[in-house]
């Protein structure tokens, strides 16, 4: 590939140090039209918010932005403004009523009555209506139309014309591709933040205006405000770097990069140990992987030294982000599978993933030296997702291994290099770098620090380079041993320092010849995707929408994690966790130190403040302790989610259940100056002085309530067992008679759940 930076393709990725990013979009207006059969929608666009805000999933992938499209039909955009304004003269004829509060609510509940019940179309009524069109805004959209007719980069939306009734108007925004934050989507349907959270809430869906919620709910939103959205489903592998071999002069061979994979505690740490002779598992937290760790092994094979990069993921259900990177960067996937527990849910999603990207791939069944080991029945349940062993007439080599003791450990690695020379990796290491960031992370004295996987050329330190908007000067390149080196050539893993801001894991970067060159790439790129950060605050608006909601139980959350790989899985862990009777409202999410600003925004939103990997700087900790702010830190991401549960479950109001203890006939009956007094025997069970009773008579209820006096002859006592007399009286029923049936129960606690 020659240096021309147009060769160089980067991924619509958002870039800042958050995790969340948004993208200006292109909507269509809403306009009324109850005297018009048929109307021609029109384009506005959406002005920039200014303030700067901040994420969370499954977890949905974060790199994506939704991706429009112009109906070609429309040829002459001059023609839209005009129908818009010959649609805006003709609502003016009409009388005020027609937008009257009281007359939308009365139209909308009336159609709410026809819809089914568990319908939430009718909440907050008179919000449901978007604004009108504004003439200012079509003007810009004519404006930006003309400037932007041919470029690939511009998002595009689909605009269809269509036949409104005069009761409901509908309008079609596009077609969405990726998860949304509530903001995102507030200002493509037009509707108030405040009232999307609301109807969220109500669903049982915990959401502020910097919350990631997933395609189904975007549907679900729009379907409620009477907008119509077309799901486009999205099975493409995410972003590649594309070597340019028409020039195959320069190219050369490289290592080939290799990620192992594997559902979680199958043994993909301990093989990578062993493969490089170290011992990273035991020193992980909770013997589990959270991080995207890369490596650059050198081992001999038939007397030739060979270099291989390994990069090691996380297993847990929640990091499926990290995941996903490792599938768009390398060139082999190792798949570890145990043999003594088989196929399991993370196995699936992998095996899917690596189909799709169609990657080449070796299957190691681990843990062959375990008495329960099954190599067969692994290779069955293989075989049912269409990786069927070469033994047994395949395709997938699957090699048994003990990544314990190293058994057929070399037959792994050979299998790695024949796979390589069968494919000839190649780079050209003379150009400038071009690959992947890999992770990334604010470090309080390094400033924003990147993993980087170089995938083309070579990256010296003095370069410049770019990351989607962001940039960098290089001052400091090490390598996976921690060592400071002037250069690294392609298929190195790398850590670098001197980047303006932090940049989203899984952006493309590319090195450029100069500064001035490098910063014009950084406007162009701002120019074409808008790009703005998102807020760390939730705005007046949200706040005083959830203060109203006095009953709502919920725990607001600000977490500081160590990487944006671990922010990503927690917000989507966070967000599988039920919340119909506890909500997680998440105010900040991102990588970095918990400093005093964090603090005081616990204070201020009275929210509990949570460390994942990551320091606490000497300020916050005395901030804190005046606050009276409990910081808590966590190292495993499942203690955390655990512990939350159990806080949320303990938040719950108790359930009881009626458990009967015994039964009573009433034989005679004693008046008293205070009362009346049953003289009753104990059928059966007992009958407790703080029991609950029912007293039944032909069948039916006639009182229920609590005991106050439990007597035998004239003792009190505190319990009366079967075939027992006794006196029971109740200072709130006094109308008992002979053969009155008493049902004795106690309340019995349940253990509660947030299902």
């Amino acid at each position: 590939m020659n240096n021309n930076r147009n060769n160089f393709v980067y991924h619509n990725n958002r870039q800042s140090d958050s995790i969340l990013e948004l993208t200006k979009p292109y909507i269509i207006t809403k306009i009324e039209t109850k005297s018009i059969s048929k109307i021609d929608q029109a384009v506005s666009e959406i002005s920039k918010p200014g303030s700067p805000k901040n994420y969370i999933n499954n977890t949905p992938k974060l790199e994506d932005k939704p991706v429009y499209k112009i109906d070609k039909k429309i040829k002459n955009k001059s023609d839209v403004l005009s129908e818009g304004k010959k649609i805006k003269n003709k609502s003016k004829k009409k009388s005020q009523s027609k937008f009257d509060l009281h007359d939308e609510d009365d139209e909308n509940y009336n159609t709410f009555q026809k819809d089914d019940i568990n319908s939430t179309s009718h909440l907050a009524l008179s919000l449901m209506r978007p604004p009108r069109v504004n003439n200012n805004l079509l003007n810009s959209t004519q404006n930006s139309l003309k400037s932007k007719k041919t470029t690939n980069k511009v998002q595009k939306i689909k605009i269809d014309t269509k036949e409104t009734s005069s009761v409901a108007t509908e309008y079609q925004f596009g077609v969405l591709r990726d998860s949304l934050t509530v903001q995102e989507l507030s200002n493509i349907l037009q509707v108030a933040e405040a009232e999307i959270i609301k109807f969220l809430f109500l669903k049982g869906i915990c959401a502020t205006i910097n919350q990631v919620v997933d395609i189904e709910t975007s549907k679900l939103v729009a379907q409620n405000f009477n907008i119509n959205v077309t799901i486009e489903s999205k099975n493409q592998p995410g972003p590649q770097i594309k070597i340019d071999k028409t020039n195959e002069i320069k190219l050369e061979k490289r290592p080939p990069v290799v990620t192992i994979m594997g559902h979680i505690d199958h043994g993909k740490t301990t093989l990578l140990d062993k493969i490089r002779n170290t011992n990273t598992a035991d020193k992980e937290a909770g013997g589990i992987t959270q991080l995207m760790s890369s490596y650059s092994v050198e081992f001999k094979y038939k007397e030739q030294i060979h270099q291989v990069s390994f990069i090691d993921t996380p297993g847990h259900e929640a990091f499926i982000g990290m995941r996903s990177r490792g599938i768009n960067v390398t060139d082999i996937v190792i798949l570890v599978v145990d043999a003594t527990d088989g196929i399991q849910t993370q196995t699936v999603e992998l095996i899917d993933l690596i189909k799709r990207a169609q990657i080449p791939i070796i299957v190691a069944i681990n843990k062959i030296d375990k008495q329960n080991a099954n190599i067969d029945r692994t290779k069955e349940q293989l075989s049912k997702y269409g990786l069927i062993a070469e033994d047994w007439g395949g395709n997938i080599p699957m090699v048994p291994i003990s990544a314990l003791s190293g058994q057929n450990l070399d037959q792994l690695l050979e299998m790695i290099i024949l796979i390589s020379e069968l494919e000839n990796f190649q780079a050209n290491p003379h150009r400038n770098a071009q690959g992947t960031v890999l992770e990334a992370y604010l470090n309080r004295t390094k400033g924003p620090v990147a993993t980087l996987l170089i995938q083309n050329g070579s990256l010296k330190v003095g370069d410049v380079l770019v990351a989607g908007n962001i940039l960098a000067k290089v001052r400091v390149i090490l390598n996976d041993k921690g060592q400071k080196i002037q250069k690294a050539t392609p298929s190195s893993p790398v850590e670098i320092w001197g980047f303006s801001k932090v940049p989203n894991s899984g952006n493309l970067f590319e090195v450029y010849n100069t500064e001035q060159e490098a910063k014009a790439v950084v406007n162009e790129y701002n120019k074409n995707n808008d790009i703005y950060k998102q807020p760390a605050f939730i705005s007046s608006s949200t706040v005083n929408l959830f203060n109203k909601m006095n009953n709502a139980k919920q725990i607001n959350l600000i977490i500081k994690t160590d990487v944006q790989g671990s922010a990503e899985a927690l917000l989507k862990a966070l967000q599988e966790i039920p919340q119909t009777k506890v909500q997680i409202m998440v105010l900040l999410i991102t990588p970095g130190e918990i400093t005093e600003t964090d603090v005081e925004l616990a204070s201020t939103t009275k929210s509990k403040l949570i460390g994942f990997n990551t320091l606490i700087t000497t300020g916050a900790k005395t901030l804190a302790n005046q606050e009276d702010i409990v910081i808590k830190q966590y190292k495993i991401i499942y203690e955390l989610l655990e512990e939350l549960k159990s806080e949320m479950i303990n938040m719950l109001d108790p359930i009881y259940i009626e458990e009967e203890i015994g039964e009573a006939i009433v034989r005679t009956i004693f008046p008293l100056t205070k009362g009346v007094v049953a003289g009753c025997f104990v059928q059966k069970g007992r009958l407790n002085k703080n029991c609950l009773i029912e007293v039944i008579r032909d069948k039916e209820s006639v009182y229920k309530g609590e005991i106050n006096s439990l007597r035998k002859v004239k003792e009190s006592v505190i319990e009366i067992n079967a075939e027992s007399e006794c006196g029971l009286f109740v200072e709130s029923f006094d109308k008992w008679r002979e053969n009155d049936t008493i049902i004795a129960y106690e309340l019995v606690q349940q253990i509660n759940t947030l299902e």
